[in-house]
Formats: C-alpha cells, structure tokens, sequence
C-alpha cells in the first residue's frame, strides 16, 4: 500500500505523516533540537516549510530542491553539504550554523542573518543576498560567483580565498 497524507492522497514527506501543505503547527516546532538525516524531496514546488524553527536540527546531506523555507530558524543546526537549489529562503536566520560545503545555488535569500555561521567551501553560485547580515560569518573558499549582495554586511567576515568569478 502507497502510503499517502492524513489529510489528502498527498505523499507525505519523507519525516512525517503529512504532505509538505498539511504538516500541523505543532509538529514543525517538535522539530527543534531532532535529526533529520538524508530528506529528499523533489518536484516542481518544493516542500512548504514557511516560519518553522530548525534551531539546532541536523540537516547533514539534506537535498531540498524549489523549498520554501522564508522565515525560518535554522540557528545553531547542521547543515554540511545541504543542497537547496532555487530554493526560497528570505528572512531565515542561521546563527552559530555550520552550512560547510552546502550548495545553494539560485536561491532567494534576502534579509537572512548569517551572523557567525560558518559557511566554508559553500557554493552560493547566482544566488539573492540582498541586506543579508555576514557579521562574523566565515566564507573561507565559498564560491559567490553571480551573487547579489546589494546592501549586505559583512564586518569582520573571513573572505579569505573566496572565489567571485
């Protein structure tokens, strides 16, 4: 049997009982502080996931494609190798995060705060970064090749290696 959403003959996502549009209130912060190893989802959407608090999560190798992800909390979580491509990720927040090696290309991610997250070795290639804060964010050998980061800080980031062409 094809197991499908509580709510609709959704597919449900790969860590719940729901599909990406139904997953309850509750069950987004229950999230907090659990792993979440290897979720996938494809399609043309994406998962819908806005306002959610991943704080201290670990996404290590998550493949989360055309996600809609604004306004979420990602602050001390694990994100190593998370490939978000054309994702939507305005207005989150990654505080003390660790994105190394993360690819997200041709996101839209105006207005996050990337204050002290180390983001070593990511490919952030054509992405939006528009009044995005950097403060203390380590990019050591990020590729920022065809970024947007009109109105950006970076104070006291390390750039150190960064390939922008």
């Amino acid at each position: 049997m094809i197991p499908h959403c509580l709510k609709c003959p959704a597919m449900p996502v790969t860590f719940s009982e729901y599909c990406a549009k139904h997953i309850p209130e509750d069950a987004l912060i229950g999230w907090r502080d659990k792993a979440i190893y290897e979720a996938y989802y494809y399609g043309e959407v994406g998962m819908y996931l806005e306002g959610a608090d991943f704080s201290g999560c670990d996404f290590k190798g998550a493949h989360m494609d055309r996600a809609v992800l604004k306004n979420c909390r990602f602050d001390r979580s694990k994100l190593d190798h998370l490939i978000i491509m054309e994702g939507k990720l305005s207005g989150a927040t990654f505080h003390a995060a660790s994105v190394k090696g993360a690819k997200l290309c041709e996101a839209e991610a105006n207005e996050c705060s990337f204050v002290e997250t180390d983001l070593e070795g990511a490919n952030l290639e054509g992405s939006d970064f528009k009044a995005c804060d950097f403060t203390n964010a380590n990019l050591r050998r990020a590729h920022l090749y065809g970024c947007d980061f009109t109105g950006s800080r970076f104070v006291g980031a390390n750039l150190e290696d960064v390939v922008f062409a």
